[in-house]
């Protein structure tokens, strides 16, 4: 045994050799592959850590972004508007006299609000008896200066609407977060005065808000005549 032991003894080595080699290469094989694992294992962990701090971080922004808007239109006004409304129009046999308010529309306050009722009827009466001229221009219209609206609904004057049997006005808005529109009009129908009245904000083309009531005139095809 020893002396084929000794006989083949290179043979022997060269094989342990050869076994060791292919040992370490297999082991080295398996290290890496475990390393690659191990650093694509890692890798992934720290991807989804990432993708959630970037889906915190976005929600983070929007709430900001939500906060800083609803800031903005609460400093500005936002999308909110007002309109006048008539109350007690047709009581205590006083036909024509009544009360008007001012609503307001939306979840913020309003700001150094501006209002101008023109009264086209006493500019129509004026132009048809050609006294209307650049010195009296303003002389159909009012202004007045009602600053800060925080309540729903404010009272501000009364009104008179006369012993005529139709009273036109248009209305203009001014505040710190735009302008916008109103027509009102009012006929004396029956014995009684009837409004009608449809206000519009900018940029929308529809007006925004619109009541017409029951005793108010129609033309044939049902439309409400405004101008």
């Amino acid at each position: 045994m020893l002396r084929f032991f000794n006989q083949n003894l290179p043979i022997i080595l060269s094989l342990s050799g050869a076994v060791l080699t292919a040992l370490g290469i297999f082991l080295a094989t398996v290290r890496q592959k475990r390393e690659k694992i191990d650093s694509a294992n890692q890798r992934a962990k720290f991807e989804s850590e990432l993708r959630l701090k970037s889906d915190e971080i976005a929600r983070k922004s929007d709430e900001i972004a939500k906060l800083t808007t609803s800031l903005g239109a609460f400093l500005t006004g936002g999308n909110s508007y007002c309109y006048l409304i008539v109350a007690n129009l047709n009581i205590d046999n006083t036909p024509g006299e009544g009360i008007l308010g001012l609503y307001l529309e939306g979840n913020y306050p309003l700001y150094d609000v501006t209002m101008t009722i023109v009264d086209l009827t006493a500019s129509r009466e004026r132009r048809e008896r050609n006294e209307h001229n650049w010195r009296n221009l303003n002389e159909d219209r009012k202004t007045l200066n009602l600053g800060n609206i925080h309540g729903l609904v404010t009272e501000i004057s009364t009104l008179s609407l006369g012993n005529k049997e139709r009273r036109d006005f248009n209305v203009l808005f001014h505040a710190r977060n735009g302008s916008w529109t109103q027509k009102l009009r009012f006929r004396f129908v029956n014995g009684k005065w009837n409004y009608a009245t449809r206000v519009f904000v900018p940029p929308a083309v529809e007006p925004v808000f619109e009541q017409i009531q029951p005793g108010y005139p129609r033309e044939e095809d049902g439309s409400i005549k405004w101008d």
